[in-house]
């Protein structure tokens, strides 16, 4: 069964590699050299240093001075803690920080070569430079790319070099950075773990303090008015023990009240005796004894006593005498001499009495006046005791939050935190990434490919014949004789001089 896929002999394969010798030296060669020029020369070696960190609970998750209540309980550990602490080791900021206090923007003095090799090595990154920097000249004019200032070339070459991972399984990450410098990656690495550790203190810290020390501060000073406040009102009431101050005062408005109603009745009592006494003087017989009994022996009694007997007096006369007597009219006359004198003497005892009973009318309206106003007294008082017993609690809550905060700001600057260093960055012994040697391998496996990739487009499209067996597929007809590549023929015309009978190399018919 035939095939379409043509058969190619391992004498095949041979007699193409020999025919292109030459070029598949000069391509392994030519890669050789430029990959040992690239590696030796112009390849700039990068040195990694690693260090690593473990974040364990710490004060940093513990709730602030400023939270009221009962305090909430951290019982696990959280990954988006550690990938907190990880965006913040490798933000901008910090390594910005670095290169400024470090000067990494600062261009490096170029070594002094001690040697050839070295000289050229120098020699070609300077080159490199120059071309570079006209490369990326020519992409800002073009407005490909913006202009960066050194510093910002620096913060962004170490952002890329700076690789931060946490392990697996752990509480722990590792930060790789990779720079081509084999002495001083290490002391970059190990500046921004430390302003990392720096800059994480910033940020956890607790800033109750300063804002706790206001509130204290208004809170006494609120207090302090309150109390000049009570003080300044109790002088001008006249406050010095309201609850005492308050039942003296109520005894009083009761003895006042009971006085009051005690000289009113006795007023009123007068009052009724004159209005009795005008009306037996009224009559032309009057009967002094409907009047009152006065209770003790005075002026009123007597007089009472006296019109009395001269009544009886009347009253015998009548019995020998006509009422038109001169004995009776006589008594008569003297009855109302006495009648006047008591009605008059009544009178005043009865403005005495309306006085003392107008007097003990307002002496106890007074002193109702002064326990209402007491009262009032007493509710502006309690209030501003109650505003100041709530400055006080303020003042005393926010106290107790300072010393908290005070006491929390005195752990932070003993350096309490919840990050370890496990292991510092310290100067690598070798160049990060494949080895030489095996670069080189890799080099000649593809100067390798390369070259049998050439030979496999060269043979493609070579159309010529090299052998007698290709030339005879192509023509069907048999070869005489074949002259090896590099024999000089002699032209034709010598040749037929030469021989005796003529003679046709190439092909017979």
């Amino acid at each position: 069964m035939e095939t379409l896929i043509p058969q190619v002999s391992t004498r095949d394969l041979a007699l193409v590699l020999f025919k292109r010798k030459w070029s598949i030296t000069v391509i392994v060669l030519v890669t050789m050299i430029a990959a040992v020029f690239w590696l030796f020369v112009m390849r700039d070696e990068q040195y990694t240093v690693s260090t690593r960190v473990l974040v364990k609970l710490g004060r940093e998750q513990a709730p602030p001075p400023s939270v009221m209540g009962a305090s909430p309980m951290v019982i696990a550990y959280r990954s988006q803690d550690l990938n907190s602490e990880i965006e913040i080791f490798r933000n901008l900021e910090t390594i910005g920080r670095v290169v400024d206090k470090y000067h990494l923007d600062r261009p490096l003095p170029d070594p002094v070569p001690t040697n050839l090799f070295e000289r050229v090595k120098l020699w070609n990154k300077k080159i490199t430079r120059t071309l570079k920097g006209a490369y990326e000249e020519a992409l800002i004019r073009m407005g490909f790319r913006e202009r960066l200032t050194p510093r910002e070339k620096t913060v962004y070459g170490l952002a890329l070099g700076l690789a931060v991972k946490a392990e697996k399984d752990s509480n722990v990450f590792e930060a790789d950075l990779t720079l081509p410098y084999r002495k001083g990656t290490a002391e970059v690495l190990n500046a921004l773990l430390d302003e990392y550790l720096a800059y994480r203190q910033q940020i956890y810290k607790s800033k109750e303090a300063a804002f706790f020390k206001t509130e204290v501060d208004s809170a006494a000073s609120k207090l302090q008015g309150a109390d000049a406040t009570v003080q300044k009102f109790e002088d001008a009431s006249d406050i010095s023990s309201l609850q005492k101050q308050e039942t003296v005062l109520v005894d009083n408005v009761a003895s006042a009240h009971a006085a009051w109603k005690e000289a009113d009745a006795t007023r009123q009592e007068y009052e009724g005796r004159i209005h009795r006494l005008d009306e037996e003087l009224a009559k032309d017989d009057p009967n002094f004894a409907r009047i009152a009994e006065f209770g003790h022996e005075g002026f009123q009694q007597t007089t009472v006593n006296q019109l009395a007997e001269l009544q009886r007096e009347r009253e015998k006369l009548r019995l020998t005498e006509l009422d038109s007597g001169d004995k009776i009219r006589n008594n008569r006359q003297q009855a109302q001499a006495l009648a006047t004198m008591l009605a008059g003497n009544m009178r005043t005892a009865y403005a005495e009495v309306a006085q003392q009973t107008e007097i003990r009318r307002k002496a106890y309206e007074s002193l109702d006046d002064q326990l209402k106003q007491l009262h009032e007294k007493e509710a502006q008082w309690t209030q501003l005791k109650r505003n100041e017993r709530d400055y006080e609690d303020d003042y005393l809550l926010f106290r107790k939050k300072l010393e908290e905060s005070r006491a929390n700001a005195g752990m932070e600057l003993l350096q309490i935190s919840n990050v370890a260093v496990i292991e510092r960055a310290s100067d690598p012994l070798m160049a990060s990434g494949m080895r030489k040697t095996t670069i080189l391998g890799l080099a000649l496996l593809a100067a390798v490919l390369a070259a049998l990739s050439w030979v496999t487009i060269a043979e493609f499209f070579d159309n010529r014949v090299y052998r007698i067996e290709e030339l005879e597929k192509i023509v069907p007809v048999r070869v005489l004789a074949s002259i090896p590549a590099g024999v000089r023929l002699m032209p034709a015309s010598l040749a037929r001089r030469k021989a005796k009978t003529p003679h046709v190399y190439g092909f017979s018919q």
